[in-house]
């Protein structure tokens, strides 16, 4: 399999010109920010440290590795800039592994037909139960901001709440 460094080009090139192709998530692919309501736009997507950015341009390649455990779908998630995980107070983050907080496994689940689709026959990214996503910030960024971090909703943040979703490269 191709590495990371070396299809960032296949990324942008293939990705930021085309229409959004969301799949589910496996081999290589981007991370996007799709909204919760409305018509479920693509609000942007993630840089390899896990960061929210509305930059198409600046979307960076992940890797998955699927598996199965009690006939549940589990993936782990690696970017450039390390494995993915979710910190002690809910933030998505990429990096180095010495970041990853202790105790807490890089398994993410799926919600998918089995466990039921939060956005009809798009299969998105969950933790346990939880999976709906905001920033402190603008909610999505605007074009031009520097790419904001992401946590688990609590409901007071302001604008749209996203789930994550998996979009294949064009080859």
């Amino acid at each position: 399999m191709p590495s990371l460094p070396n299809l960032l080009v296949l990324s942008l090139s293939g990705l930021a010109a085309g229409a959004t192709s969301f799949g589910s998530f496996s081999g290589l692919g981007e991370i996007h920010t799709v909204w919760n309501e409305g018509d479920h736009s693509d609000l942007g997507c993630l840089t390899s440290t896990g960061l929210w950015t509305a930059d198409l341009t600046r979307c960076d390649l992940f890797e998955v590795n699927r598996h199965a455990s009690d006939n549940t779908v589990l993936l782990n998630l690696t970017s450039a800039a390390g494995p993915c995980y979710i910190t002690n107070n809910g933030r998505f983050k990429c990096g180095r592994k010495e970041d990853k907080p202790p105790g807490k496994a890089l398994d993410f689940g799926v919600y998918d037909k089995t466990l039921g689709y939060p956005i009809p026959g798009l299969e998105v990214l969950r933790l346990g139960m939880y999976g709906l996503m905001a920033s402190d910030g603008k909610n999505p960024p605007d074009v031009n901001d520097e790419p904001q971090e992401l946590h688990f909703v609590s409901f007071i943040e302001k604008g749209k709440y996203v789930w994550l979703a998996w979009v294949e490269p064009e080859v």
